[in-house]
């Protein structure tokens, strides 16, 4: 997540690549989240300024590349699909907020995801 922080507010990163580490932070606060994250991961006053969608939007026209593992969490077990399914989905959603951003500047085909069966690349 280091990655969207860092290029939205630094210009001079011309691009960027992050490997199943982004997404929408608020997702895992939520009630009824089946795994909840440690609030380390948290800033506090950071959601005052947008999602980790709105972040994402920032960096735009510049090219990100975001991968993603499917099963991230495995898949042996109900928790684990679960849980992989809920990270997976998040990124999703966050993406394709996201892509409004790069949409509005003429700049759709920079942003990219690669979905992969295997879990952390």
């Amino acid at each position: 997540m280091a990655l969207l922080y860092f290029m939205a507010m630094d210009q001079r990163v011309k691009a960027g690549v992050s490997s199943c580490g982004i997404f929408e932070i608020g997702d895992y606060f939520a009630e009824g989240t089946p795994t909840k994250i440690s609030s380390m991961f948290a800033i506090p006053g950071l959601s005052d300024y947008g999602e980790h969608s709105d972040y994402l939007g920032m960096i735009a026209p510049r090219p990100v590349l975001i991968t993603r593992g499917i099963n991230e969490f495995g898949n042996s077990n109900e928790t684990q699909r679960k849980k992989s399914l809920q990270h997976l989905n998040s990124t999703k959603r966050m993406v394709e907020k996201a892509k409004g951003y790069y949409n509005v500047k003429n700049a759709t085909n920079n942003l990219q995801t690669i979905y992969f069966d295997e879990g952390e690349g």
